[in-house]
């Protein structure tokens, strides 16, 4: 899912202007060009799918066109000779494969130490309208998940759970 950022940030230094792309010359006899190469190593895990659905093989492709992304993330003259067209292609492909065909999301996460003060806040409002109920329905969800919370004069303090 790393791999999905990546494009992102690669088709947005295209698309700024960051890299200035060369001109795409058409095929010529001899080793193909380094845009040629990016498409065929996208085409890849299409023919390992539809070789007996050959899933290991095709993910390993993956990972290969993920590590030609790497490259062309860090070499800016790389990224210019592929030119903005095989990159969109191969990022389509890219994107296809790991969001529909393998049905990988890159879900939101929630920050922990921002919904761990939520939770003390709330507690400290329980304790503060003396709703001692709720306060120890606060202890006992947060002791399940590991985590203990400390009164001390200053204040709420947490702590992971030893036990």
């Amino acid at each position: 899912l790393n791999g999905l950022r990546l494009l992102d940030k690669l088709s947005d230094e295209l698309v700024s202007g960051e890299v200035v792309s060369e001109p795409e010359v058409p095929a010529q006899p001899g080793p193909p060009s380094p845009a040629q190469q990016l498409r065929n190593l996208a085409a890849k895990p299409f023919g390992f799918l539809n070789d007996d659905l050959n899933t290991p093989r095709a993910v390993a492709a993956l990972f290969d066109l993920l590590k030609r992304f790497n490259t062309l993330a860090t070499n800016p003259e790389a990224l210019a000779e592929v030119g903005p067209a095989a990159l969109a292609e191969a990022a389509t492909t890219y994107r296809t494969l790991v969001q529909d065909i393998l049905g990988l999301r890159d879900e939101p996460r929630a920050n922990t130490d921002d919904l761990l003060g939520l939770t003390l806040s709330f507690y400290q409002e329980a304790k503060a309208t003396k709703a001692y109920d709720k306060v120890d329905q606060i202890r006992a969800a947060l002791k399940s998940q590991g985590i203990v919370i400390k009164d001390t004069k200053t204040g709420v303090e947490w702590a992971y759970s030893e036990e």
